[in-house]
């Protein structure tokens, strides 16, 4: 592969999303024969599998969105929730309700339905795109009935939906979606003459502060993301798999642009990390996007069971992946890549990024190769060309610039950023500056220009030793052999406001079947601790070893060190806590 085909075939990409965010069409023109969706669970609909050519693609699509146009979109930029199991339909029910007329309101329902009901009252959707799956596993959550009893409409996808209907009071508006469908001509629903600021989709940022923020993408910054994101699926050979929830913006953003650009992709739906391993191996995969998460629980198997010589390049997405992760993939795969006039015979690339839902995707790389040491904490520079020009800055509080080296608030500017939360300028607008945005992360700038993310400004410890920065110590934890995740956070002292102490907690590899009795749990924590401060300023007060389950994730695989500190904190003058065995 040649990597400078990222530049090829940019004015196909830009005449192909020119004006026009409704993709069908253009599957159906440039990519009518070829498969370009495979996913392990089959769509529900009739005549449509697990495999789906360009022309299909496009045939269903018209078919949703023909059936929302007729009964779910009332009128022009009508809200609509989409909160369903995870799987690659969410490509055809956003889409289709933006080319229905209303604005995708995409949710990952896992976050629950008390967050399900704040998104609603927020965007004011007026329906809900749901499954039976979803609705039948909280058939007796209270936050659920009392959406039911607001009046929102319910359409459901299943094919049958009298097991729904049945668990639920019968004052609950429970529609059904899938016979609409069915029944709706696979022809093109009316042509919308977009404008730069027309709304497409409502993306909510990753739920952990319980506040729903609701970044709109409208055409512009929609259009501006697909761009680079289809130059990522590099030549129509490729065989990409995508492991992100498809609830999340990124997916929205990077899975349309793999398509645009003829990207075979395959979508598996539940996430299992042999089984994931195993598909790259089967399908000869050439090109994995996934989320940090997939990456840390496959970098702690056994590699060497796995046949990826096909593989090519890894990217991370929704979060910047760990460098020791980065290095172990950056291993695997066989295929040439030449570098102007530099050939590596041997390995893949990693390309890491750095951004939020809040700046539309990406607007920092890292493109990490062979025998290139991925460095801790290193997110790249700011990208530039395809898809819009970015500039970053480290500042204070006061938005001033710092010193190069210093460490400070992580702000961004770039023309094709999301313009604003959904019904909520005041949020908006309380961390944005002269078109500067800061994401709540700090982090410092080197003399060449690469850019350093070391935490999230919440997550910085202030120690009696000065500042630990949670994400860097974190990732000179994760170099150690035994060491499969670390969540680095603060204890507070005791008589102490702001001052704590760094607390490592850490799953060791092969944590995941209880097998406590079976190992050394003190020798490792000792060793870890002393491991860690001789690589950071001596700064970790304790290790602890704990089980991959009393780690509490969030919907996308990060770890909510908020509920970690409140368990630390009501240890302090209390019983400590006992490792589970």
């Amino acid at each position: 592969m040649d990597v400078q085909s990222l530049n090829d075939g940019k004015s196909k990409i830009v005449s192909m999303t020119r004006g026009l965010p409704h993709v069908y069409a253009h599957l159906g023109e440039y990519l009518a024969s070829r498969v370009l969706f495979t996913t392990d669970e089959p769509l529900a609909f009739t005549g449509y599998h697990n495999e789906l050519t360009g022309l299909q693609m496009r045939d269903l699509g018209y078919k949703i969105a023909n059936a929302l146009t007729a009964k779910v979109v009332a009128k022009p930029n009508t809200r609509v929730i989409i909160a369903k199991r995870n799987h690659g339909d969410y490509f055809f029910y956003t889409h289709s309700l933006i080319a229905a007329g209303g604005v995708a309101v995409v949710v990952n329902a896992k976050i629950g339905w008390s967050f399900t009901e704040r998104v609603q009252q927020v965007s004011g959707a007026a329906a809900i795109i749901t499954d039976a799956d979803t609705l039948l596993r909280s058939a007796d959550d209270p936050d659920l009935h009392r959406l039911m009893a607001s009046g929102v409409r319910f359409w459901v996808t299943d094919r049958s939906i009298e097991r729904v209907r049945a668990a639920f009071p019968a004052s609950a508006r429970l529609d059904h979606l899938w016979p609409l469908i069915e029944d709706a001509p696979a022809t093109p629903v009316p042509e919308r003459d977009f404008a730069d600021d027309s709304p497409l989709a409502l993306f909510h940022t990753s739920g952990t502060t319980g506040v729903p923020k609701l970044c709109l993408y409208d055409v512009r910054t929609t259009r501006e993301s697909w761009k680079p994101a289809a130059s990522f699926s590099l030549t129509e050979s490729s065989r990409r798999m995508t492991g992100l929830p498809c609830a999340h913006a990124i997916f929205f953003i990077a899975q349309t642009g793999a398509f645009l650009g003829g990207a075979w992709t395959y979508l598996p739906s539940r996430f299992d990390p042999r089984a994931w391993l195993s598909a790259m191996e089967r399908y000869k995969i050439t090109y994995y996007l996934g989320f940090p998460y997939t990456y840390m629980r496959m970098a702690a198997e056994d590699h060497t069971q796995y046949k990826l010589d096909a593989m090519q390049g890894w990217m991370s997405g929704g979060d910047t992946a760990h460098a020791a992760h980065v290095e172990k993939f950056k291993k695997l795969g066989a295929g040439e890549l030449k570098l102007g006039p530099i050939h590596i015979e041997r390995g893949s690339f990693f390309i890491n990024p750095y951004g939020s839902t809040e700046i539309g995707g990406g607007a920092v790389y890292y493109f990490s190769v062979p025998g290139q040491q991925a460095l801790p904490c290193k997110v790249g520079k700011p990208t530039s060309g395809i898809g819009g020009a970015w500039q970053c800055r480290i500042v204070d509080k006061n938005w001033r610039d710092v010193p190069v080296g210093q460490v400070g608030r992580i702000v961004l500017k770039g023309e094709y950023a999301p313009q604003g939360y959904w019904n909520n300028d005041d949020l908006w607008f309380e961390n944005r500056f002269d078109g500067w945005t800061w994401i709540g992360d700090v982090g410092r700038m080197d003399e060449q220009g690469f850019l350093y993310f070391l935490d999230r400004e919440i997550d910085a410890i202030a120690t009696r030793g000065g500042n630990v920065y949670s994400l860097e110590a974190e990732e000179h934890i994760l170099a150690h052999d035994e060491v499969m995740e670390a969540a680095v956070v603060r204890r507070r002292l005791p008589g102490e406001a702001e001052l704590g102490e760094a607390i490592a907690l850490i799953v060791p590899k092969g944590y995941l079947v209880r097998d406590a009795a079976l190992r050394d749990w003190s020798r490792l924590e000792a060793d870890v601790l002393a491991f860690a401060n001789a690589r950071i300023a001596p700064g970790i007060a304790a290790v602890r070893v704990v089980a991959l389950d009393e780690l509490p994730l969030g919907v996308t695989g990060k770890v909510l060190k908020r509920k970690l500190r409140e368990r630390l904190d009501a240890e302090v003058g209390g019983a400590p806590h006992q490792r589970s065995a």
